[in-house]
């Protein structure tokens, strides 16, 4: 593995989330609500979509294989990133003061960089032609239980979300 290899990968992350997050600031500009979890919701349809377009790049150029995998990593993947930025999106916007809200805008945009380029760096490893097929496994086992752990972890903050809402009386 040379370092271009992982600036690539580093590069990738960067522009992949950069790219959702000004979707997302632009989304929420506009959207007009009091409710948390809503942004959380437009931080998934934005990523989503943007995976959309991704999957069908790569299906164009890899195939059914490539769909098939994509559909049971990147897909989910894409969906957790959003779940994360608009999760601290969210936090800036409606339940931070001003010295917090540049904090939440800084997780943001760095956790779903470090977990997308944690899957990206997976991925462009399997792919290497001196790639350990064994280290490889490990590789994604140990990405997917991480990314599972990971969706327990969004879930509970999406609930936290919600409780926050009703206490506030913003939701039923």
């Amino acid at each position: 593995m040379s370092s271009i290899f992982i600036g690539i990968d580093v590069v990738v992350s960067l522009f992949v989330v950069v790219v959702v997050f000004v979707d997302v600031v632009v989304v929420v500009s506009f959207v007009v609500t009091d409710v948390a979890i809503v942004v959380v919701e437009d931080a998934v349809f934005v990523s989503l979509g943007f995976a959309l377009i991704e999957n069908i790049l790569y299906v164009f150029q890899g195939g059914m294989t490539v769909a098939i995998a994509r559909a049971f990593t990147a897909v989910p993947a894409h969906g957790f990133f959003a779940v994360i930025m608009g999760y601290y999106f969210s936090l800036s916007k409606f339940h931070a003061d001003d010295d917090q809200r540049k904090g939440f805008l800084i997780k943001a945009l760095l956790f779903p960089i470090l977990v997308h380029g944690t899957y990206n760096f997976c991925l462009m490893y399997m792919s290497h032609e001196n790639a350990n097929p064994l280290l490889s496994l490990l590789l994604m086992l140990l990405f997917t239980i991480v990314v599972i752990g990971f969706w327990i972890i969004g879930i509970r903050k999406i609930k936290k979300h919600i409780q926050k809402d009703k206490d506030l009386g913003l939701i039923g």
